[in-house]
């Protein structure tokens, strides 16, 4: 439901948080407690639940108690530090079990071949992107990082179809990424997309699509690292280049190199 996000109305958008937020409170609800917690019509909430592929209000309801069976049973103590560990844990096993072994492969394969990689991220999405530069650069891949939507673009101008691009972006709707995403897809580049919005534009512009559990939409009273699934993603990505000896004898190249100017100084 939450990749789905992106192409509801306004008004079903209200009904799927308040599902995402409090999925045991809703089912306590009949149709018209739910629309007017949420200040909808009853013919909205029933629009809703067939837009999310379900019959009725109580075939919703139904689908709904069968998820939140799923969820993994917390151990007793702070109820802050188990509602935290809860939302990660539920976005953590939600990325997982999206995830094509066959992507990651194909994504690995790219990156071995390409002559460079640029990684693009606006936002917090440029955290990680700085991020997996940096673990690339480490075991001798000529990575480099674009966290600026004016660079994104004249980066996206100069490269050609020997260059892998990889983008991070939550909504996969950010215009001036996408615009360099069309720009850089003209000019032959393979692009790689980690978004948490399924049918998105960067989704649809991408050669390879990874869709990530968008954490954002779990809750909008506390803060939660967007950027969690993503790093999941990119941690799995770098954990399969080392396994080319290649690659992490570089990685422990570097870290002889820090270690030895560390205590040198």
């Amino acid at each position: 439901m939450e990749a789905e996000l992106a192409h509801l109305s306004r008004q079903e958008r209200k009904i799927a948080m308040k599902v995402i937020q409090n999925p045991k409170q809703i089912q306590t609800m009949g149709i018209a407690d739910l629309a007017k917690a949420v200040g909808v019509s009853s013919a909205t909430v029933t629009r809703f639940v067939r837009r999310v592929g379900c019959a009725d209000f109580s075939s919703f309801k139904v689908e709904l108690a069968l998820q939140i069976g799923e969820k993994h049973d917390m151990a007793q103590g702070s109820p802050t530090l188990n509602s935290v560990s809860e939302i990660y844990l539920h976005v953590l096993q939600s990325t997982w079990n999206q995830l094509n072994p066959k992507q990651l492969d194909e994504i690995v394969a790219l990156i071995k071949k390409a002559r460079r990689i640029y990684i693009y991220g606006l936002g917090s999405s440029g955290y990680s992107a700085q991020e997996m530069t940096q673990r690339l650069i480490r075991m001798g891949l000529a990575a480099f990082y674009t966290v600026d939507s004016h660079m994104m673009f004249i980066n996206a101008s100069v490269m050609s179809d020997l260059d892998l691009m990889i983008v991070l972006s939550s909504s996969g709707e950010t215009k001036d990424v996408n615009d360099a995403v069309e720009l850089a897809k003209k000019r032959g580049v393979t692009v790689v997309g980690l978004t948490g919005v399924a049918d998105s534009t960067l989704t649809k512009l991408a050669d390879v699509s990874i869709l990530v559990k968008n954490s954002s939409v779990i809750s909008d009273t506390r803060f939660v690292n967007s950027q969690f699934a993503a790093m999941f993603v990119l941690d799995n990505i770098t954990t399969m280049l080392l396994k080319d000896d290649k690659y992490s004898q570089k990685m422990n190249e570097t870290i002889q190199l820090i270690m030895e100017r560390k205590y040198n100084q």
